[in-house]
């Protein structure tokens, strides 16, 4: 099972700001196709719509364990657990090389782009593309050199012409990325990046994603050059070499079925439509299932942001929406309404988020708390199953006079991922030990009979479980009114037999 990624990005443009304690920056910057050169605008008029035509085909949805299968036949890769390699190290000094970065870290880049695609339903099939490749590279030397994010870099003083017009050719066709610090995966920055586009420069275009969901995109490859100066990255998308001859419209993101790792909750929603859209007349309504929270955007007032763009990026009309105070859990679904498309049309569809790691949620369900399956009790946070450590609930607590309280559990410690526990329970020092009654409560505040547990050097007999519910390891604790036992050092046992181990009144 692939472990959960904690995610180091914060994605700005034509600004920079400190994220966190570290100087944690990241900046992009965004192209649209040349309209003299027809390509976007062509390509938007092959997916204009009928006035009569309902929008979305249902047919393109994929399913959860269609998308878990796919994201598990890439393996980890496609959430950037991989190293940057390179055939060939770039000069950032002179005499200037550009590098080439390895055919393995461009497949493991190219599968999360097409895992994007897949989880979108649009053609996943892009392929590498070596002249790409070495116009990326160059660009993002050029970029090095510069210290500088740019579609239109001016000329290094000392760079080859030639060296620099390959890279000018990069950068003017490329999605492009900075971040502050070195060995950002090319995953990462698609993932949390050019797929967010999230940021105020950004979100009201969110260019770098339609271009990446551009569906006539056949080809790609990927640069980057990172060292002192941080990670430049780049995808080729001037790209229409794409052969389905399917149309696809109204591309969404989230997508109707939606893995909660490529997509979180501040990322703004989008809808490419494919043909022009007059802002004024569009109307989003977006509602929570679960909760019945709802959400309106339009010209006139939003909740949250919205914007309508007709730029040539991939697809042209796009919708663009941010909810305000936004959250799920994996298995939240939400009814989409657009209203106001050219033509008269409405569009409907509902969107489903679920882990596509754990398969939480995937059935449309949220779960919370405990819930018995398969005869055995199962901890839910979040709608995400818990697979090791402490949880608690509120509830009636058994060794606290039966007060509603904080009453805790252990998960996972007796080599079961997600089982609870009963009996005895190591701290993760080897220092404090618990022992849990058979109904998996922590124990506190009370004197127990328990088990034995040779593993962790605990006899059978009786014990005295402190207010913090650890076992007390050595000394005087009381049994009843008037009466002390000895908690013998290293386990804790009391020796009931010995009348050392015994007082009637506490020993000052």
């Amino acid at each position: 099972m692939r472990r959960r990624r904690q995610w180091l990005a914060v994605l700005l443009a034509g600004m920079m700001l400190a994220g966190s304690a570290l100087p944690v920056y990241a900046q992009e910057e965004m192209l649209e196709a040349p309209v003299e050169s027809g390509s976007a605008q062509s390509a938007a008029a092959s997916y204009a719509l009928a006035a009569d035509e309902e929008g979305w085909n249902g047919t393109w949805q994929r399913t959860p364990q269609e998308i878990m299968d796919y994201l598990n036949e890439l393996g980890d890769a496609v959430y950037g657990s991989y190293e940057m390699t390179f055939d060939e190290e770039p000069s950032t000094s002179v005499p200037y090389a550009p590098g080439k970065l390895s055919l393995e870290t461009q497949q493991h880049a190219l599968d999360t782009l097409n895992a994007i695609r897949y989880i979108a339903g649009i053609p996943a099939d892009v392929t590498y593309n070596e002249s790409y490749a070495e116009r990326a590279q160059a660009g993002m030397l050029v970029n090095y050199v510069l210290d500088e994010l740019a579609h239109e870099p001016s000329k290094p003083a000392d760079m080859d012409d030639a060296l620099y017009q390959l890279g000018f050719s990069g950068t003017s066709s490329s999605n492009i990325a900075w971040a502050s610090w070195s060995g950002r995966s090319l995953s990462e920055t698609l993932i949390y990046s050019w797929m967010e586009d999230g940021d105020m420069d950004n979100i009201p275009m969110v260019g770098h994603r339609r271009w990446l969901l551009n569906p006539d995109m056949g080809q790609t490859a990927f640069g980057m050059v990172d060292g002192d100066k941080g990670t430049y990255s780049a995808v080729y998308v001037f790209d229409y070499s794409g052969t389905s001859t399917e149309n696809y419209y109204d591309v969404a993101w989230p997508a109707r079925v939606m893995p909660t790792e490529f997509f979180g909750e501040d990322f703004p929603w989008s809808i490419s439509t494919g043909t022009y859209q007059d802002e004024s007349q569009v109307q989003v309504n977006l509602v929570q299932n679960r909760t019945g929270q709802e959400w309106n955007f339009s010209a006139s007032g939003s909740d949250g942001e919205f914007y309508v763009n007709n730029g040539g990026y991939g697809q042209t009309g796009c919708i663009i929406f941010r909810p305000d105070n936004l959250s799920y859990k994996p298995g939240d679904t939400f009814q989409v309404t657009v209203t106001g498309l050219s033509g008269g049309r409405t569009l409907q569809y509902p969107v489903l988020f679920f882990d596509a790691e754990t398969g939480a949620g995937a059935d449309g369900t949220v779960k919370e708390g405990w819930i018995q399956e398969d005869g055995e009790w199962h901890f839910y946070e979040n709608g995400t199953q818990v697979m090791s450590g402490w949880v608690s609930v509120q509830e009636e607590d058994p060794y606290n006079g039966n007060q509603i309280g904080k009453v805790w559990y252990h998960i996972g410690a007796n080599g079961t991922p997600g089982k609870m526990d009963t009996g005895w329970i190591e701290d993760e020092t080897g220092w404090k030990h618990y022992y849990l009654d058979t109904n998996g409560r922590m124990m506190h505040d009370v004197w127990a009979n328990a088990q034995e547990q040779p593993a962790i050097g605990m006899p059978e007999g009786l014990y005295y479980l402190q207010s913090d519910g650890s076992v007390q390891m050595n000394g005087w604790a009381q049994f009843s009114e008037g009466a002390w036992l000895f908690c013998r050092p290293g386990d804790g046992l009391v020796q009931l037999e010995n009348p050392d181990n015994w007082a009637s009144r506490k020993l000052w």
